[in-house]
């Protein structure tokens, strides 16, 4: 019986210990595993990594291994499924595998040639040919095939065949003769030696001759007094051609170089020029009508404040310059400033202070509504979206590309809180539903000094996310902004999906000219995020290491247990410093949900919205169970599909006007 006692205890004692050490694994929803790697004799071997749930791994340096290159890591030892460091993510513990690649003609005597080691294995060969030229018909014709590769190499026709009266040479590659019949030859080469072969297609086109010329110019550009001035005219046709002035004259101070067609020189008088020019050959000619608008030395360009606090000082502008913007905003009582405008009616044409400036101008301040509760305006622009690849953190998705936003927004100055989504809930609902985690009835209260259902609404898939949007913007008499299935009420959409995806829902679309609520594009977002900053966070900070700066803007993994008394968690919004355009928690407290499906690398310079379709959405901005690189402005290394509901990840909405 004492003994069977002993036996019980020493069980209970080892449940226990693994019940702790799961425990000291486990954080919030998230959990750590370990990924190691098998180097196969690379070195330096990579060390084991830690890796929370959901997380990426983070790339080891290249190794090396005598008479091999390496290939990469692969999932399993067969080396069949590649990973993918940028958007694979740690589910499990894991091995990596690493595969090596032999170098060609690496013997194991040490030796590539010559001292009884083996010959280098010959090569096949690679076409490097690109095009060959044109032949005239009757003309002596000559080119050369070129291709990489071990000799002897062979060439032959396989489809097709040359112009007539052309050959290929087998052992030299060289197309040679005399074109006898007018036309476009396609054909097909095959380059082959002992190794194996290369085929690429080619074409020859024959023509009759000399071409008489066409000039295609198009109209050509103004000058400034005092201004250097260069423009070529072009032409078809057989050279050489010279170029003539026929009729009328060019501005005072510019020349035309009859044989490259360089118009040149600098204009000494303001004013309209019109001539003709003449392109002429052996075999004809062909002429063309310009004008060339020569404007005065310097401009005027003259600000109007529209009812604002300050007009700036009217700029004199020399010749080939550009404006400056002014460095002071202009101010009004209940309105946002959206820029400098041509038009003062309208207001379409935004002023792009890049532009060289031709004339006189007369710029206008645009005025919006600054009284909509909560909501912050983000005047449109241009930005450097992703990082460059010096940033401490940086990650091979966050490619630096310029990105141009051709209209403003709003957008909420905080996250969606939970008292936000509890009131458009109870409108339309009479059981509301908080579907957080983090709330007191979950036995996890706000922090000490913060108040309850001010933490940010949190368990919401993409899904959930629109919903809110659209019910929000009826509330308040706006335009929805999503349709499904020809509505825009989501009393009158399926149920939402919980879970697999589903083809009515994803195929969701914006309604055109719609002015209701909306989550933000990725570009949108990290616009709003940067507020005019270039660095890894908008407070100026460019390192993730130095918590002191991070926790000033940010709740993240290592000060999100602040003030908790059940440990890590989030906490009340708009608590941290905002950043210079009045937007809270951009970094961290919760991932936002944004409209763009996953895409690895992002394209588009005008107002991109991402691909059409996929499986994934994007979460950014980093959270209170993340580490600090997560959190950075250009961070988007976790895609979610539109049904995860994770306590991490929350949302805030833009509208337009």
């Amino acid at each position: 019986m004492f003994r069977n006692c002993k036996l019980i205890g020493c069980v209970l004692f080892l449940l226990a210990l693994v019940l702790v050490v799961t425990t000291c694994d486990t954080f919030g929803s998230g959990k750590y595993f370990t990924v190691s790697f098998n180097a196969d004799g690379g070195e330096p071997a990579p060390e084991k990594q830690r890796i929370p749930k959901g997380g990426l791994i983070v790339e080891p340096e290249e190794m090396v291994r005598k008479d091999f290159n390496f290939g990469s890591w692969y999932r399993d030892a067969a080396c069949t499924r590649l990973w993918d460091f940028a958007r694979d993510v740690v589910t499990e513990d894991i091995i990596l595998y690493a595969k090596w690649k032999p170098v060609t003609g690496v013997s194991s005597g040490g030796g590539s040639t010559g001292g009884g080691g083996t010959p280098a294995a010959p090569i096949a060969p690679v076409i490097t040919t690109v095009s060959l030229s044109g032949g005239v018909l009757g003309a002596p014709y000559s080119q050369t095939l070129a291709a990489t590769g071990t000799a002897p190499i062979t060439w032959s026709i396989t489809i097709g065949s040359l112009p007539a009266g052309l050959t290929l040479n087998a052992t030299t590659g060289v197309i040679s003769g005399t074109p006898s019949a007018i036309g476009m030859a396609a054909f097909t080469v095959e380059a082959k030696n002992a190794a194996g072969n290369d085929t690429k297609p080619l074409s020859i086109d024959v023509t009759a001759g000399p071409v008489a010329p066409t000039i295609t110019t198009p109209p050509l550009p103004g000058g400034t007094v005092g201004t250097a001035y260069s423009e070529t005219l072009a032409a078809t046709g057989t050279g050489p051609i010279t170029w003539n002035v026929i009729s009328g004259s060019l501005p005072t101070g510019l020349t035309l170089n009859g044989t490259t067609g360089v118009i040149s020189g600098t204009p000494t008088t303001a004013g309209t020029a019109t001539f003709t020019v003449q392109a002429a050959n052996s075999a004809g000619n062909d002429t063309r009508a310009f004008s060339i608008v020569i404007a005065s030395a310097t401009y005027a360009v003259t600000f109007y404040d529209n009812g604002g606090d300050y007009t700036p000082t009217t700029q004199t502008i020399s010749p080939g310059g550009t404006a400056t913007e002014p460095s002071v905003d202009p101010t009004k009582a209940t309105f946002a400033f959206d820029g400098w405008y041509t038009d003062d009616v309208t207001f379409i044409n935004y002023y792009d202070f890049s532009t060289i400036v031709t004339g006189n101008l007369a710029l206008y301040a645009r005025w919006v509504d600054d009284t909509i509760p909560g909501m912050k305006w983000i005047r449109r622009g241009k930005f450097m979206m992703g990082s460059p690849s010096t940033e401490i953190g940086h990650q091979a998705n966050e490619t630096l590309h310029e990105v141009t936003l051709t209209s403003g927004f709003y957008m909420g100055r905080n996250l969606v809180t939970q008292a936000d989504y509890i009131a458009i809930q109870m409108f339309y609902s009479a059981t509301p539903l908080n579907p957080s985690n983090f709330t007191t009835a979950n036995s996890m209260p706000p922090a000490a000094g913060e108040a309850d259902n001010m933490r940010p609404v949190e368990q919401v898939s993409w899904y959930d996310a629109i919903v809110y949007c659209n019910r929000l913007s009826m509330r308040e008499s706006l335009s929805p902004a999503y349709i499904i299935n020809g509505s825009t009420n989501p009393a009158a959409w399926p149920a939402v999906p919980t879970s697999s995806l589903d083809a009515i829902w994803d195929a969701v679309t914006i309604v055109s000219g719609s002015d209701g609520y909306r989550l933000p594009t990725e570009a949108q977002w990290e616009y709003a995020c940067r507020a005019g900053t270039t660095t890894a966070f908008n407070n100026g900070n460019a390192d993730w290491n130095n918590d002191a700066s991070v926790g000033l803007v940010a709740w993240y993994l290592n000060n999100s247990d602040t003030l908790q008394s059940y440990g890590r968690g989030t906490h009340q919004v708009g608590l941290k410093t905002p950043n210079s355009w009045g937007l809270y928690d951009m970094h961290g407290n919760v991932f936002e949900w944004c409209w763009d499906w996953y895409v690895a690398s992002p394209v588009g310079s005008n107002n991109p919205r991402g691909p059409d379709s996929g499986p994934h959405h994007v979460p950014r901005g980093g959270s209170w169970s993340h580490i600090a690189q997560y959190a950075r402005s250009a961070y988007r290394g976790l895609s979610h599909t539109p049904l995860s509901r994770f306590d991490f990840v929350g949302f805030r909405v833009v509208r337009g006007l």
